[in-house]
């Protein structure tokens, strides 16, 4: 008998009879197969119970054996560049996109961080927070604020910079890795000087 203390859709559950039969190769040894499921969610160690009962013509020395799932997938995170026009006054909003390779089943963290490239300060607010996968998100949208302006200017630029990736709270970069981990706003300038008069 099989008794899944892992998540229900990793173990097949299994109930059946072992026979030893005296004088053949299985009269002091039998395996048993048990089916996994695999999946590609990022998850803690699992474990299932394999438990022997009712014996015939024998007594059960030790009746409970435990299987270990271990974890084989990681949620590598990265970012990507984003491109926005300026605009001549107020703000808008550069949707920066954080997405994550594997869903995971508990919450992973990362921390996201925006830089001078070009750009100063007075262009955009600048930007230092958590980005939170939930349970089996694999996409966040971070939003930049923009000033806008009427300077004529070169295209300027924001780095965003990913760091601290956390699988649950706690550093593990067997669940949680930075893949790309470096992206570039591109504020567009969408002003030109005006034109002398003839």
């Amino acid at each position: 008998l099989i008794s899944n203390l892992a998540q229900l859709w990793s173990v097949i559950p299994l109930n059946g009879t072992l026979t030893f039969t005296p004088g053949t190769l299985g009269a002091t040894q039998q395996t048993i197969t048990i089916q996994l499921n695999g999946d590609s969610k990022v998850e803690l160690t699992e474990t299932f119970q394999v438990v022997l009962d009712t014996p015939v013509n024998a007594a059960i020395a030790d009746g409970e054996g435990v299987g270990t799932i271990a974890n084989d997938d990681v949620a590598t995170i990265s970012v990507s560049d984003v491109t926005i026009v300026e605009g001549n006054a107020g703000t808008s909003q550069a949707m920066v996109v954080v997405t994550m390779s594997s869903p995971a089943v508990l919450p992973i963290t990362i921390q996201l961080t925006t830089s001078n490239g070009s750009a100063n300060d007075t262009d955009y607010i600048a930007v230092s927070q958590d980005v939170v996968f939930g349970v089996n998100q694999t996409q966040v949208t971070v939003p930049i604020t923009i000033n806008g302006d009427t300077s004529v200017e070169a295209d300027e630029t924001i780095t965003i910079a990913l760091s601290s990736p956390l699988f649950n709270g706690g550093v593990d970069p067997t669940r949680a890795a930075i893949g790309d981990g470096t992206a570039t706003i591109t504020i567009t300038n969408d002003d030109t000087a005006p034109t002398a008069a003839q």
